[in-house]
């Protein structure tokens, strides 16, 4: 008994000792840091930017400093960087050397040098505080240094799984850990997969509306990250565990196309090293430190703020006045080349001004809203074109004082709205004002502006809540109580207004207010018009996107009722399949049209679900599936049905080599008993870089003016004068008898998913367009015309952000990695019209429509339009204080003049257009395009290096080869472009005989003569891209591109004078033929037979022949005073030969400049349906030469 208890003792004894060592163990090995002693490591981090292949040119950054960490308290620790230093490198990498920017390190040094205290316990950073005036690109990178320290270890395990924090979010982190007994180390290595984040740390900007595409990413991701981090452990006895080294490799990849065919990387490269252990603790600094977050990164407040371009801020007022009177002074006759960059300054410098500065600058050019000839309107109305791109709260703010002040014009205030609604940030601070503008009393009064700033405002509500779990409901309310208010008095308008904004929003919380207005869910729907009914279902097409399976519940039921009307079935049935119905709910409704009364909707529904069996969309493929099951079951009973029953056309494409692809669909609705369809729908969806997005998309409804044309059928005929306008108005007679809630016809305009505009015809608004018929009109065409006659100066200018999309991810170093693509288009255009009447005398004016219908008018017309668009695709670090990265630009100039007179003749029927030929070379197309190498830093801009990417070579550069585009463009890049020497290539870079291959320029050149007009239009293209790096699409979009198109005057022995186009129509058609027929005769009488005997002449009747042979239209030259046209056979004038015959062909009179009359010949038509007769004339010569020379060589016979 006595040795059992001994027993139970030592066993108890040991466990007890045991757990003891276990404990101390396990906290022995987590790492931590002693509260008496201090530590300093060196830091090292570095970026890189380019192709993956070596011998390439690369952007990058490297930060290196002195890191200072010591206790503050048992978890609170202090971090300070000293001797911080940031160098650029630009250029061949590790071959060229780096460029330190000490005037930039000086700057960054005063911030980074300040303490920042953080919580660490057990090798967990937690709570980061931080001096209140810190900026936070600033605290970012001492967030990527503590980002080293994070590690999370599980003694029971050497190899785990977790999701761990750190300065990329909450990541999907595995862990490996390996002792290293010889050096008493723990090696411990976690990677992280961060494209697979809980919480990811990502701002974006410009993708609101874009749908993720799972199955398209499944295939090919474009954009990839990874990290590894090594970490090396040292036990001690004070603190558990020591890091003694941190090592962090991170890769970013990105492509626009398929990963397996080339991408662009980003690397980054961090080292933290313990160089010494001090004793002493450092002294507690006496600084106030606040709550500034964990260790995620935190992006900036306002992403618009980032900097497009960067630029120094002196005086933002004055900079702002500078660049508006520079797009003011020069680009009136034309747009220049630099104007798009000048507008994507000036809308960055309006992102950092104040609401001050903008009124201030506003005030500088109010005043000359009449003025339009002076430069200050100019610059206004440059600033109203910047203001809607600014996209920020003070921006949309000014816009709404200004129109409550009348300092806008209508017209001035719609085209704003309609783009800052669109551009507008949508956060805390814009969405409040966008509100406000709806309670604005002069939008109000203005159903414009009051159905474009309602739209828009549930546009800036569907941006707003796009990231949020559900949205507010004061956001919303607006919208809400607009669709209550409306239902309750079954105003019908304001339903349909409230409905199209609420289905901006799309919001899931909007689907109680919709079913009142839905067939079978509310009983206010009964008595509301079919159209109503119809935009109530289509309102639910962008909540679906939030709410599937509600928005499949609601559509699938009104579907099934066939009570319901056959076009609101329909809708419901595009709504349904927009929401990728699972198999088993296809197939219902497949079952459900087995058994269908209405064709209409048996045909739509079959041939939407055949539709979609067919498409190659990797986002349809569960969908397409499934609808190719259904398919098969109704085959045998619907596929006959025809074209008269509603249908849906729909043509996709898609290319995985591209990783993009673009879809079509009509959607034809009929009803029955008309073969006119009473709604049309037509829409252009796009898929690229792993997303899709609705494009486009137009709808036309023409259910009244249906009903009103089937009730009055009229006959066509006779002229286009008033008698026939009269008549047609007749087949529209019976609209008077049309239901009041019956609109005649109605319009949409969708542009990515979202309404812009709609417009609706009903019978009170064509009774004002009635009543305004009158003296009004009169006086207005008076007015009109008397300016026609004084002649019309304008300079229009139109400036647009076309496209802003910004992706910004951290990388280790805390500095900002961005993808953005940016383009900017500038128009500008010359425009002098000048007309003059037949009776247009001071004492007989023109004052009636009849008269005008009555009068030759002439129209001199001289337009110079001009167009420049810039692109530019980055990736790489984009912080307000650095650029580090590659850089694609491209440019396009259009810029081609037109000269047209016009005569028309409306009592005749003749229309003659003249225009004179091209007498100099010109460059009417110009396409630029390159991809950089870019560093630049805010402290010394002058110095910003732009390399090409692809190595330099001794060729010039092949945008100056024959035609220069940027002045010095080629000197600056070779001046920046590195030259290589055989000591300084290390063997890693120099080892391959492939990475010192240069790249050959290659060039293509073609030009196609249109001898009929005397013009010559060529193309020229140079390229030098890098496939003989990789022969794949992105590497031959890499390099620099320059395409070059041109027109110029063909030289010919006889000169062209202009270019006469004349079309004759109606019952003097043929008299004209005869007319024509008659001059050309009695012109062919008065030749010498003579100056038909030179040998050159026959030389000109055979190519005469063969220009007429091969145009089925008989056209040719007049040729000079010595080469006199020659007589027609006349076998030829009398009849008309088949050939000729075709309705309303128009033709081209090409004169010469010596010839004193030209003669014609025209070709007449008939046509079955109608008594009308249309004849185009043509005036020609070459026929009259044939026959002339064929009358010689009779003569020379018979003597």
């Amino acid at each position: 008994m006595r040795g059992i208890i001994f027993l139970l003792a030592l066993t108890l004894v040991g466990s007890q000792r045991t757990k003891k060592e276990h404990y101390s163990s396990e906290k022995s090995s987590q790492p931590n840091f002693s509260e008496r002693q201090t530590y300093v490591y060196n830091y090292e981090g570095v970026v890189l930017t380019g192709l993956p292949e070596n011998g390439l040119n690369r952007a990058g950054v490297k930060i290196t400093a002195k890191v200072q960490i010591s206790a503050l308290a048992q978890t609170n620790y202090l971090m300070m960087i000293k001797d911080p230093q940031i160098q650029e490198l630009n250029g061949i990498a590790p071959t060229v050397p780096l460029t330190t920017t000490s005037k930039l390190s000086q700057r960054l040094a005063a911030d980074l040098t300040r303490p920042v205290r953080f919580e660490y316990v057990n090798g967990r950073v937690g709570k980061i505080d931080a001096p209140e005036t810190l900026p936070e690109n600033i605290l970012n990178i001492h967030r990527g240094i503590l980002n080293l320290l994070q590690i999370t270890i599980k003694k029971t395990q050497n190899v785990y799984e977790l999701q761990e924090a750190g300065i990329e979010g909450i990541c999907h982190t595995r862990y490996i850990l390996q002792e290293v007994k010889k050096t008493n180390h723990i090696v411990v290595t976690k990677s992280k997969d961060l494209s697979n984040c809980q919480d990811r740390a990502m701002q974006q900007i410009g993708v609101a509306y874009a749908q993720p595409c799972i199955s398209c990413q499944q295939r090919g991701k474009n954009l990839r990250g990874t990290v590894a981090i090594t970490q090396v452990l040292k036990p001690t006895k004070s603190s558990g565990a020591l890091i003694t080294e941190a090592n962090s490799r991170e890769l970013h990849q990105f492509t626009p196309l398929h990963e397996l065919d080339g991408t662009v990387i980003l690397e980054g490269r961090q080292d933290l090293t313990l160089n010494e252990i001090k004793a002493e603790a450092v002294p507690v600094p006496q600084v106030k430190f606040l709550p500034r977050g964990s260790l995620k990164y935190v992006t900036d407040r306002d992403i618009l703020q980032r900097p497009i371009q960067l630029l120094k801020y002196d005086n933002l007022e004055a900079q702002i006045v500078n660049i508006l009177r520079y797009l003011a002074q020069y680009n009136q006759q034309e747009v220049r080349i630099d104007a798009p960059d000048k507008f994507l300054q000036l809308i960055q410098l309006l992102r950092l001004a104040s609401f001050e500065t903008l009124a201030k600058t506003w005030r500088r050019f109010s005043n000359a809203m009449d003025r339009q000839d002076t430069e200050e309107y100019r610059c206004r109305r440059w600033l109203l074109e910047a203001l809607p791109a600014v996209g920020t709260a003070d921006s949309l703010r000014l816009l709404k004082r200004k129109i409550q002040s009348s300092e806008i014009k209508t017209i001035e205030a719609a085209q704003a709205l309609i783009l800052a609604m669109q551009q507008l940030k949508a956060d805390r601070q814009s969405v409040p004002i966008a509100k406000e503008l709806l309670s604005i009393e002069q939008i109000k009064q203005s159903p414009i502006l009051r159905k474009i700033v309602l739209l828009g405002y549930g546009s800036v509500v569907n941006r707003f809540c796009a990231e949020r779990q559900s949205c507010p409901e004061e956001v919303l309310q607006p919208l809400h109580d607009l669709l209550a208010d409306a239902g309750s008095r079954l105003h019908e308008r304001e339903i349909v207004l409230g409905l199209k904004a609420v289905g901006n929003a799309g919001q899931s919380t909007s689907i109680k207010r919709i079913q009142k207005f839905l067939p079978g869910f509310g009983s206010a729907a009964l008595s509301l018009p079919l159209k109503v009914q119809a935009d109530a279902v289509a309102s639910l097409r962008n909540i679906a996107r939030r709410d599937p399976r509600k928005v499949q519940d609601i559509t699938i039921e009104i579907f099934m009722n066939r009570n319901n009307h056959p076009e609101v079935r329909m809708i419901a049935c595009v709504v349904l399949f927009s929401t990728k119905p699972s198999l088993a709910l296809v197939t219902a409704v497949a079952d459900s049209l087995l058994k269908e009364t209405s064709l209409q909707v048996a045909s739509f529904t079959y041939s939407h679900m055949k539709a979609i069996s067919r498409s190659s969309l990797p986002a349809l493929n569960s969908v397409a599936a499934a609808c190719n099951v259904a398919v098969k079951l109704l085959s045998p009973k619907l596929d006959q049905l025809g074209v008269r029953y509603s249908k849906v056309f729909r043509a996709d494409i898609f290319r995985y080599n591209l990783m993009s692809g673009a879809a079509a669909k009509v959607l034809l609705i009929n009803s029955a008993g008309s073969a006119i369809p009473t709604s049309i729908l037509a829409k252009v969806r796009g898929h690229a870089l792993g997303s899709s997005v609705d494009l486009a998309e137009v709808g036309l409804r023409a259910d009244g003016l249906q009903e009103a044309l089937l009730r009055n059928r009229v006959t066509l005929t006779g002229r286009p004068n008033i008698e026939k306008i009269q008549r047609i108005l007749k087949m529209l007679s019976g609209w008077k008898s049309l239901p009041d809630e019956v609109p005649l016809a109605s319009a949409h305009f969708k542009l990515f998913g979202q309404e812009i505009a709609f417009i609706e015809f009903r019978k009170d608004d064509i009774q004002q367009v009635t009543q305004t018929l009158g003296t009004s009109v009169q006086n207005q065409i008076k007015r009109s015309i008397e300016q026609l006659q004084r002649g019309i100066k304008a300079h229009p200018s139109k400036a647009l952000l076309a496209a802003e999309v910004r992706r910004i991810v951290p990388t280790g170093l805390g500095l900002p990695m961005e993808l953005s693509l940016i383009s900017s288009a500038v128009a500008v255009a010359k425009i002098n019209v000048q007309a003059q009447t037949s009776s247009s005398s001071a004492s007989s004016p023109i004052t009636r429509i009849s008269q005008l219908l009555s009068s030759t008018i002439q129209i001199s017309t001289t337009i110079n339009p001009s167009l420049a668009i810039v692109t530019k695709a980055v990736m790489g670090i984009n912080a307000p204080f650095m650029q580090a990265g590659v850089e694609l630009l491209a440019r396009v100039s259009v810029n081609q003049p037109i000269n047209i007179n016009a005569r028309i003749n409306v009592k005749e029927q003749n229309l003659k257009i003249e225009s004179k030929p091209s007498t100099e070379e010109r460059r009417i197309i110009l396409l630029n395009s390159q991809v950089f190498v870019v560093s630049r830093n805010i402290e010394d801009l002058s110095s910003a290096k732009m390399t090409p990417i692809l190595p330099s070579s001794n060729e010039v550069s092949i945008t100056q080869q024959e035609f220069r585009t940027q002045h010095s463009s080629s000197e600056d890049y070779h001046q920046t472009i590195p030259r290589l020497s055989p000591e300084s290539i290390s063997q890693e870079t120099s080892s391959s005989e492939e990475q010192r291959r240069i790249p050959s320029a290659s060039t293509y050149h073609t030009c196609a003569i249109t001898t009929k007009l005397g013009l010559e239009v060529c193309l020229d293209a140079r390229m030098k891209n890098s496939v003989f790096i990789k022969n794949c699409l992105l590497y031959r979009l890499i390099g620099q591109h320059a395409v070059n198109v041109t027109i110029k005057p063909v030289h010919r022995e006889s000169e062209i004078e202009k270019i006469v186009l004349e079309i004759q129509t109606g019952s003097k058609a043929v008299s004209k033929r005869i007319r024509l027929t008659d001059q050309e005769d009695q012109q062919s009488g008065r030749i010498q037979e003579g100056a038909f005997m030179k040998r050159t002449e026959s030389k000109t009747k055979d190519t005469s022949l063969k220009s007429s042979s091969s145009s089925s239209s008989r056209r040719s030259y007049h040729f000079s005073s010595d080469r006199r046209s020659s007589r027609r056979s006349r076998d030829g004038m009398r009849g008309v030969s088949p050939d000729d015959q075709g309705l309303g062909r128009t033709t081209s009179e090409l004169q010469s400049s010596s010839s004193s009359s030209s003669s014609s010949s025209s070709s007449s038509s008939s046509s079955s349906s109608s008594s009308s007769r249309m004849q185009t004339s043509t005036q020609l010569s070459s026929s009259r030469q044939i026959s002339s020379s064929r009358r010689i060589s009779d003569d020379r016979r018979r003597s």
